[in-house]
């Protein structure tokens, strides 16, 4: 088993280790339809982590590529430094006062045109190799050269440069008498003359450009850094959202797309009103939501990653004759794949983790077993829980973030009310309703009725959207090791 490669936690990490591994292993989630996916149509992904959206937005920029698109691909978390923040900060003019007296100090920043520039740069330099322009020798010329994104930009939100000579250059005709200083012009201006010489020059360009990500964690939601990195993601969709409806109108098919988590969306929500006027109608989910039996896709997904991972080469037949046995779960034997599906939250990261959890600690064996299972729980429970509270740390400080998880006593409630009381000792310092219901959004906990004697589960991963008050709660078996609770209800 150590032999076999598993693939990585992260699909665009997996994607440049093993471009064919990656492909043929990858499975579209159901119901996903990629031709949705356009700057007229759907041009925002959202989903949990670790479902799988820096892999579709790959996925898709190979398909384009194979339809003559030119593609590019920005990873918000990956390839944004902190000096890149810093940078950002730079672009606005506003005072320590402001902000200490703002009751939203995300209001106060607006990153709008710096992303629309740095969209515009981006899109030059897929353009200048094959078809060179005055758009693209305009793009070029506004910068000093260095790898910061926002290079050139200066405060106020205005753009440095020799313009007079720029533009001679080029050939454009600007009227200087416009600008008190030749040198530094205002950005929403040469936004909008970059755009007005990108439909001159590139009417019938085809390009997909992905901005993979937009997450912040691990900060005081308080905190300033916390507010910038807000007001960075909400403009990244605003100026992506200004530029597709520039493509739309004028008949181009350029298209923009990002991908975010649902817990930043609801953020962004509440942050700004207004965004939600064109963000609910122009996102699509990511999600794996189907009947949990061995027709499941992500069965379909484990069984890919075990044939193409092999150091030989590996018949279908012989990756499920490898998964013997089966497990108990709840009183009733499962083959191990439905054991896997059941312990996940339906994400393919699920099943890469079972797969190198399993390697891990069972790196001799031939096969999946009972034995070998049973020895890596510890692991994956361990990890499974760590990216699950990885999400609530969107709002909440890691000392609290501790403090829940080491509340987390017994694997079932009865009640709500019992859930919520296991948390009373922090009722005097966040909300308790609203806590119960963000871990139910991460998966550490999800409904669970009783019908004709039988269980019924309502979970977030199975597409329910709220915790319901009126029935029980169970901890996600997934995380029953972790929080040392198998036995305890």
């Amino acid at each position: 088993m150590s032999k076999f490669n598993f693939g990585e936690y992260d699909g665009r990490q997996e994607y440049l280790r093993g471009e064919d591994y990656f492909l043929n292993s990858f499975m579209l989630p159901p119901n996903f339809n990629t031709s949705n996916i356009s700057n007229n149509k759907k041009f925002i992904i959202v989903g949990h982590k670790g479902v799988g959206k820096s892999s579709v937005q790959l996925y898709m920029e190979r398909l384009r590529r194979e339809e003559g698109y030119l593609t590019d691909f920005l990873s918000f978390y990956d390839d944004l430094s902190p000096n890149d923040y810093l940078e950002f900060s730079k672009t606005q003019r506003i005072s320590f006062v402001e902000v200490a007296n703002a009751a939203d100090a995300t209001a106060l920043y607006d990153f709008r045109e710096v992303w629309v520039r740095i969209i515009l740069k981006k899109i030059a330099e897929l353009l200048d190799r094959d078809f060179p322009s005055s758009f693209t020798r305009l793009m070029n010329r506004s910068h000093s050269g260095s790898k910061s994104l926002v290079d050139g930009i200066a405060a106020g939100l205005r753009i440095k440069g020799d313009f007079k000579l720029i533009f001679g250059d080029i050939g454009i005709d600007y009227d200087f008498s416009k600008l008190s200083d030749a040198g530094v012009m205002p950005l929403s201006d040469f936004n909008e003359l970059a755009l007005k010489l990108l439909l001159e020059s590139h009417a019938g360009a085809m390009i997909f450009y992905s901005i993979d990500e937009l997450v912040v964690s691990n900060f005081e939601t308080k905190s300033d850094e916390f507010k910038v990195r807000m007001a960075i993601i909400r403009d990244v969709i605003k100026s992506s959202n200004k530029l597709n409806n520039f493509f739309v109108k004028n008949g181009m098919d350029i298209n923009v797309v990002c991908s975010l988590r649902p817990e930043v969306r609801d953020i962004l929500y509440n942050l700004d009103s207004d965004i939600s006027k064109f963000l609910d109608s122009c996102y699509t989910s990511v999600d794996w939501n189907a009947v949990e039996d061995m027709h499941h896709p992500l069965v379909e997904v484990l069984f890919r990653k075990v044939q193409f991972g092999s150091p030989t080469e590996m018949s279908r037949e012989h990756v499920e004759a490898m998964f013997v046995g089966s497990m108990d779960f709840t009183k009733e034997r499962v083959p191990i794949p439905l054991f896997l599906l059941r312990q996940s939250w339906h994400r393919p990261r699920d099943v890469v983790r079972f797969l190198k959890c399993y390697a891990e600690k069972n790196g001799g064996d031939e096969s999946f077993n009972e034995d070998g299972v049973k020895k890596m729980l510890d692991d994956y429970s361990r990890i499974s829980a760590r990216e699950c509270f990885d999400e609530i740390s969107v709002k909440y400080s890691q000392e609290t973030t501790m403090k829940i998880r080491n509340l987390i006593r017994k694997n079932y409630f009865s009640t709500y009310d019992e859930f919520i009381s296991a948390f009373s000792v922090l009722e005097n310092k966040i909300d308790l309703e609203e806590l119960a219901n963000d871990l139910f959004n991460a998966g550490v906990i999800y409904n669970v009725d009783r019908v004709d004697n039988k269980n019924r589960y309502f979970a977030a991963h199975r597409g329910v959207d709220r915790l319901f008050k009126d029935m029980g709660i169970f901890v996600h078996q997934g995380l029953w090791h972790y929080f040392a609770i198998r036995h305890r209800s």
